[in-house]
Order: structure tokens, then sequence, then C-alpha cells
């Protein structure tokens, strides 16, 4: 995931893109949703690298769906995402 985050900041979001979409059949198959949380909100982050207009509908569910996996599990953001993504709940 690590390194998908490296590329995201370089702008590669379709290689971003594909590490994160390896990612999640592996945390699924190992039953981590808090790792699966991060894969999703991820893939979102990538796919804004490039937005079009059908990413923007994409990534909504994305990073919905990552927040539910969260509230699920406990899970929390990891750091990096927590500026970018305020908690509206507790403002």
């Amino acid at each position: 995931l690590n390194l998908a985050d490296i590329y995201i900041q370089r702008q590669e979001g379709e290689t971003a893109s594909r590490l994160y979409r390896e990612a999640l059949p592996l945390f699924r198959e190992i039953g981590d949703l808090p790792l699966t949380a991060i894969a999703l909100e991820g893939l979102g982050e990538a796919l804004l690298v490039n937005p079009t207009a059908a990413s923007a509908e994409i990534c909504a569910r994305l990073f919905g769906a990552a927040e539910a996996l969260r509230e699920r599990t406990g899970a929390q953001r990891r750091p990096p995402f927590q500026a970018k993504y305020p908690d509206f709940e507790r403002e």
C-alpha cells in the first residue's frame, strides 16, 4: 500500500490503481476489513489523480464503503489520510 501511495504522490494514478486493485482480493481473502478500507480509500485517491465525470461517482462509492468498514471495525484512517478527510461528525 505504501508503494501505491508513492505512485499517487507522483501523479501516477493508473499504477496506484492497479496496486490497490491487486491488494483488495488479498485483504478480502484473509478477512482484514481495516486493510480493505485502506485499499478502497487508496483506490479512490488513485482515481482522483486523473478525474473523469464517471470517476467522481466511483470515488464517492469507494470512500463511502471505506468509511462503512471503518465504522464497522472501529479502525482509524492512516495518518496521511486523516488530514485530508476531517471527521465532520465531530465538528
